[in-house]
């Protein structure tokens, strides 16, 4: 009989202490389940902390969060990248936190095509504008060059002849070049590295466009990794303001000692009522490129050739340099020559004709030349 009594003692024991331990669970844990205050959906992923940032609790995929290690004294903050950041305290929470949807704005830059002057296009990419002072003042040798002016675009250059523009790491046929508005190259082109951007007359370009990232909406499925886009100098006609026509001239000539540049350019632009024409030539010779003659003490032949190759009746020569500066087999030329002419059926008509030539000589490797 006091066997029985002892055991029912103990069970009324443990009954207590089982209601104890659940009426500390649920008094000390605050489960909160956080909604969208419009659907009142559980929200996935809301991270909340206090002020100083030393408790945190992120929800789960129903929106429950527990908040049982915070304090009641504590100042929640609950965040999502998709909704309004919310404040409260502790103290003050029920069983729900509703949150607000917010709209994220994302910049917008404006990109008007050269046939579509009157439909801006919208594109959520970064573009940097390379405008026709920029390149008179910094006077770059080849467009290839004038693309280094954003600090945003590696040039790679086999040999001096080249420029093959690297956007965010895509290179020729990903790299889409656009001269107003048709396409230097496409999707089909060579993999490795494409020299097609120093066939541009930077003398002539009156606004260059650098749009990183993929475009294919805009320009097709070749702009893969970003588009270069040349804008020639437009023909202007006569104002209608006056009766003075748009008839302007301009000339340069160019001398560089590293190359033995010499390049002159000279464009001339009519513009009547209803005709306009630019013309423009531009001849560039270049010689051996000179490397720089001071070296490093501690590596004094890094990037010393003393040898090159060349052909002798019919056969390969090593031949030794006289001037170890001189990359032997560098030079080359560069003819470029455009002509648009505008015609202006009616205000709302207007016919270009674009015509550009553009032609180098041979450009040689200087990587092979100088490998025996």
């Amino acid at each position: 009989m006091r066997k029985s009594r002892n055991n029912y003692l103990l069970y009324k024991q443990a009954l207590a202490f089982f209601v104890l331990m659940m009426f500390s669970f649920i008094a000390f844990s605050q489960n909160v389940k956080v909604q969208n205050k419009e659907d009142k959906k559980g929200i996935e992923g809301v991270f909340v902390y206090n002020k100083d940032k030393s408790i945190t609790a992120v929800s789960n995929n129903s929106g429950t969060i527990n908040l049982s290690n915070f304090s009641k004294k504590d100042t929640l903050i609950f965040t999502h990248q998709g909704f309004a950041t919310f404040v409260i305290q502790k103290i003050n929470i029920g069983n729900t936190i509703s949150l607000t949807e917010q709209v994220v704005e994302i910049p917008t830059y404006e990109i008007v095509a050269e046939q579509e002057k009157n439909e801006a296009l919208e594109v959520t990419s970064k573009i940097d504008k390379i405008e026709a002072k920029t390149v008179q003042f910094n006077n770059p040798q080849t467009a290839a060059e004038m693309l280094e002016l954003t600090g945003n675009v590696y040039i790679q250059k086999s040999q001096m002849g080249g420029g093959s523009p690297i956007i965010r790491g895509f290179e020729a046929n990903r790299v889409l070049l656009v001269v107003d508005g048709v396409r230097l190259n496409n999707a089909i082109y060579r993999s490795g590295h494409l020299q097609n951007a120093i066939t541009i007359d930077n003398a002539i370009i009156e606004n260059t466009s650098i749009i990183y990232g993929s475009n294919s909406v805009i320009y097709g499925s070749d702009a893969i990794g970003g588009v270069v886009h040349y804008e020639t100098k437009t023909p202007l006609f006569k104002s209608e303001i006056d009766s003075i026509n748009n008839n302007s001239a301009n000339a340069y000539v160019r001398y560089a000692t590293a190359n033995q540049e010499k390049t002159g350019h000279f464009d001339f632009s009519l513009g009547s009522k209803n005709i306009a024409a630019v013309t423009s030539v531009t001849f560039s010779d270049f010689d051996d490129l000179k490397m720089g003659k001071v070296v490093n003490s501690d590596y004094p032949e890094f990037g010393i050739i003393r040898n090159y190759a060349q052909r002798i009746n019919g056969e390969d020569v090593v031949t030794r340099k006289k001037d170890f500066t001189k990359q032997i087999g560098t030079g080359y030329s560069q003819l470029d020559l455009l002509e648009k002419i505008s015609f202006k059926v009616s205000d709302n008509f207007l016919l270009t004709l674009n015509t550009q030539y553009s032609t180098s000589s041979e450009v040689p490797r200087y990587d092979l030349l100088t490998d025996l």
